[in-house]
């Protein structure tokens, strides 16, 4: 029975440390939780980022395509094909 005290004594209460383990265990599934949101929000923010870049890269182009062209035009000169003629 001493023993048992002792043992009780040096670990502490074993209702309590039950209550704290339960605690724990609680913070950690929220942190989870947390940590996953953060991460879908992550993941939606780069895939939009990939998109825009991809957008602009496309605009980029097609504007310097479309440059030179315009000021062909401008010049009253006949473009066929995007060759001044």
């Amino acid at each position: 029975m001493k023993e048992a005290r002792k043992k009780r004594g040096a670990h502490g209460d074993p209702a309590e440390l039950a209550v704290a383990l339960n605690a724990a265990q609680e913070q950690q599934a929220q942190l989870e939780q947390t940590l996953s949101s953060e991460t879908k929000v992550k993941m939606d923010l780069f895939s939009a980022l990939g998109g825009a870049r991809r957008q602009l890269q496309i605009n980029e182009s097609e504007s310097s395509v479309c440059f030179p062209y315009c000021l062909m035009k401008r010049k009253g000169g006949v473009v066929l094909f995007g060759i001044y003629r």
